[in-house]
């Protein structure tokens, strides 16, 4: 069975945190006062010192988060099947652009039997900063590359505002707001990595996505020792809570938890699968 134009777009796309001072009693044994002659009048009292006003609640200010491992290039290669049939290839990059920004991308291209009849190649783009100490996305591009109507999405990310605009699926998208650590359709999964290195065991993620914002919600829930391409290697796995597609990854702690493998069931039962064919160099050192 052929797969159609819009179930590999889809695939392509990898859908893929004082006691109170106490005044001294008189002194009982002090000596009698002089008397004070009769034409001098008595000094006015001093005034009282003034109150020492204690608050009774101090504001807690919450701890900086843990800085940021130094973020190092890197490339990893995918194969991307349809039930076991080979359909593309994709390949990550992570390249540093300097002060504390970063371009996240994505490329695939159809492989095989396919490739001659299908010329469609799809990219994704996000680029990166750290805010706050956490990383936010600034900018995201997704092209669809194809001989009819190009698809194109770009979202600009105003953090002063908290909102974002562009283009979804060639449509004007005006300032919407969005939650302060919205991140893209590439940029989580980076966000994922630094996560599991954190040791979390619950990862969440708002998303901006063509349809609007979606939570997308992780979670924990095993560890497998699988055998890869380049080796065995000891895996987290993570599925994704409330997804009838059962979207699951399996990081690899060697790599600093960079997915290795990532599964997905589509409405007919086709088996949607990337697995890492090849790293270069380690993402980057650990904490």
């Amino acid at each position: 069975m052929k797969p159609t134009r819009s179930l590999i777009a889809l695939g392509l796309a990898f859908a893929l945190l004082l006691p109170p001072l106490l005044a001294s009693p008189a002194d009982d044994t002090s000596p009698a006062a002089a008397p004070v002659p009769a034409n001098i009048l008595p000094a006015e009292p001093a005034p009282p010192p003034p109150e020492t006003v204690v608050p009774e609640t101090s504001e807690i200010v919450p701890a900086p988060p843990p800085p940021l491992p130094a973020l190092t290039a890197f490339k990893a290669e995918y194969r991307f099947t349809r039930n076991r049939f080979h359909l593309a290839n994709l390949i990550r990059r992570l390249k540093p652009l300097g002060n504390d920004r970063y371009q996240f991308s994505s490329e695939t291209e159809a492989v095989g039997p396919l490739a001659l009849f299908l010329r469609d190649t799809v990219s994704d783009q996000s680029t990166l900063a750290v805010i706050n100490g956490r990383l936010q996305p600034v900018h995201y591009l997704y092209l669809h590359q194809r001989s009819k109507d190009p698809l194109r999405t770009e979202f600009t990310f105003d953090w002063s505002t908290s909102t974002v605009s562009g283009i979804s699926k060639n449509r004007p998208l005006p300032p919407t707001a969005v939650p302060a650590d919205t991140q893209d359709k590439l940029s989580y999964q980076l966000l994922m990595m630094l996560d599991l290195m954190a040791g979390k065991q619950e990862l969440h993620y708002p998303l901006q996505e063509d349809k609007g914002l979606r939570d997308y919600i992780f979670d924990v829930v095993g560890h497998e020792t699988m055998t890869t391409r380049i080796g065995r290697l000891d895996t987290v796995k993570l599925m994704r809570r409330n997804d009838k597609r059962q979207s699951t990854f399996w990081c690899a702690e060697k790599l600093n938890y960079l997915p290795v493998k990532f599964t997905q069931i589509e409405k007919d039962g086709a088996l949607l699968e990337l697995e890492l064919t090849s790293v270069s160099n380690l993402p980057w050192p650990r904490r």
